[in-house]
């Protein structure tokens, strides 16, 4: 991938967190997401290169723009590319004006992600410092002991980011009664990797159960920057309880994982989900975090944003102020 096009990229993740910008703080979760996923698909279309979209939306019944296995940008061109997308990493932070949310995307060459149905993901992450400490095989204690070992800590010295969400209830009580520190946001899968990945410090392990998409993009940046992940595809019925509307989705997950060639509750390794060596991620941010500030309107006019690329050929992390003399790009 050129550099040229890395950039052209980049632009395409500013125009997307750029037209969510007027409306950060509505409480429209669908319009804050539905403005940026139009950005993202014609700024991808205006580009000389293909683009299968691997994970995005959703699958084609339940969303009608950057489904899994759209294609957009120019399909008769030498360049082919898959890419994991999100325009609106966290529509609930954005919707509420609250921290951390951000347009992501992750780009391989053609058919080296992991195209795995939308649905839920269990996934254990660590930064460079920790790789080959993790197995899904273990219990959390254990997985918890191994990275305390790895990096010369005691488990209670550990940070470990769990997303605050109900079927984590137990788990983060039960590692806070152990004297282990649990940062637990609401939302944030991607946001959380970066952490890992840039070893800002203020994380050690992640673990959680979340969305698929968010793992593989997740995947992406840590494998572009050393770190390590290990994950596993969850039915819904085992995660959400199983009702008989559950149990009609989970079927239909299991089916899609036959076609695609993949098993439900088997450990994937940071090789299965990302299958070369040098992927790149982008990143912009819409509201402001630890990593990015959010989009910012001056006294002039015009709009500036903050967004990370991160180069997987030289693991290179590269930070980028842009600034646009427009509200809104459509």
């Amino acid at each position: 991938m050129s550099k040229a096009l890395f950039f052209s990229l980049v632009h395409v993740s500013e125009k997307a967190a750029i037209n969510a910008y007027e409306l950060i703080g509505s409480g429209n979760k669908e319009e804050i997401d539905r403005v940026a996923v139009e950005a993202i698909r014609s700024g991808l279309n205006e580009q000389n290169a293909s683009f299968q979209i691997v994970a995005g939306e959703g699958e084609i019944d339940e969303a009608p723009m950057l489904y899994q296995g759209e294609v957009l940008g120019n399909e008769e061109s030498e360049f082919s590319f898959s890419v994991a997308v999100d325009p609106i990493e966290g529509t609930t932070l954005s919707a509420k004006a609250l921290p951390g949310a951000m347009t992501v995307m992750a780009i391989t060459q053609k058919g080296n992600l992991i195209n795995t149905p939308d649905m839920y993901m269990e996934k254990l992450m660590v930064g460079a410092k920790a790789k080959g400490a993790i197995d899904l095989n273990r219990s959390l204690k254990e997985n918890i002991d191994r990275v305390a070992d790895k990096l010369g800590k005691e488990p209670s010295d550990l940070k470990i980011l769990i997303l605050d969400k109900p079927r984590h209830a137990s788990v983060i009580a039960g590692l806070r009664k152990r004297g282990i520190k649990v940062l637990s946001p609401s939302d944030g899968d991607v946001i959380g990797s970066l952490h890992l990945a840039l070893d800002k410090g203020s994380i050690d392990l992640m673990y959680g159960i979340g969305g698929a998409p968010e793992g593989v993009i997740s995947a992406a940046v840590l494998k572009a920057l050393g770190g390590d992940m290990q994950a596993r595809l969850l039915l819904r019925s085992e995660v959400k309880g199983q009702t008989p509307e559950n149990e009609v989705i989970s079927k239909t997950e299991k089916e899609r994982c036959e076609q695609k060639g993949i098993l439900v509750n088997t450990i994937l390794a940071l090789d299965d989900l990302v299958l070369e060596e040098e992927p790149i991620f982008i990143a912009t941010g819409i509201t402001n975090s630890e990593i990015l500030r959010g989009v910012t309107k001056g006294l002039d006019g015009k709009m500036k944003t903050d967004s990370l690329l991160i180069i997987g050929k030289d693991r290179s992390t590269h930070f980028i102020t842009s600034r646009y003399p427009v509200t809104i790009i459509n």
